[in-house]
């Protein structure tokens, strides 16, 4: 019996240590993901990139210049998202234990969105596409190409499968924040800057979804944008805020 209490003991410092790295990936991740999301800001004031307008005129850019090119289909945010997997695995163990059910909720709306999002962009297809338009021998071919990129770029930047993405995302990090409210390992402050940031850009996505069809693109965008700017910038603050918390965690410290 003793043997078997030891075991189990050791089991369990074994997996505690397994999330403490986790938490500690997690908030790396994040501050990376952070860095990430500002850059694509800085480029885009910088630059003027504001992604796609048409085939044409991507094709054009990356003829130009392909690295503006390719930040002008937002790579940068496709690989900070991805690198927010071990951020909400740590956020889900840590929430689980003020509500199970809603940080369960929450992890599978983020998860879900994530896999819409891979699954509709259209990146990777319009770089092949430029590929074989660069190599076409015919106005024909170019055409043609063009043509079935306009259609990629409409679907996969202004379709609803990125928009309910967005929704599913954002929702879930707005769950998780607000279970921080109820778990002293994170606190009130950040609770409630979570709840102001993702609640804003669930805004973003709602307005572009709802108000689209009523009052056509450039109003919807118009509001739709002011709310991703402010929900964006408070992102910014709230992602370090989120990794610090973690590796506090990983340190072995109970925050309040």
């Amino acid at each position: 019996m003793a043997q078997l209490t030891q075991t189990s003991t050791l089991d369990d410092g074994t997996v505690q240590a397994q999330w403490k790295r986790l938490y500690r990936l997690g908030g790396a991740f994040a501050l990376a993901a952070a860095v990430l999301f500002l850059s694509d800001i800085v480029v885009m004031t910088a630059g003027g990139l504001m992604g796609p307008a048409s085939a044409g005129e991507w094709f054009a850019l990356m003829q130009r210049d392909r690295l503006a090119g390719v930040l002008d289909l937002f790579f940068s945010d496709l690989l900070g998202l991805a690198l927010l997997i071990p951020f909400a695995f740590s956020l889900y163990h840590i929430l689980r234990r003020a509500n199970p059910v809603c940080a369960a909720l929450a992890a599978i709306a983020f998860f879900v969105g994530l896999g819409i999002v891979f699954a509709v962009n259209p990146n990777y297809s319009l770089l092949a596409l430029h590929e074989r338009y660069a190599a076409a021998g015919s106005e024909a071919e170019r055409a043609q190409i063009l043509a079935a990129a306009d259609a990629l770029l409409t679907s996969g930047m202004q379709g609803t499968g990125l928009f309910m993405s967005g929704l599913l995302i954002e929702s879930a990090l707005l769950g998780f924040s607000a279970l921080m409210l109820g778990e002293r390992a994170f606190g009130k402050g950040i609770g409630w800057l979570g709840i102001a940031a993702h609640g804003l850009d669930c805004l973003h996505s709602l307005v572009l979804l709802v108000l689209l069809p009523v009052l056509g693109s450039e109003p919807a965008w118009t509001i739709g944008g002011l709310l991703l700017a402010v929900g964006g910038t408070f992102q910014l603050v709230w992602y370090p805020w989120g990794a610090f918390r973690l590796f506090r965690l990983a340190a072995g410290h109970q925050t309040h």
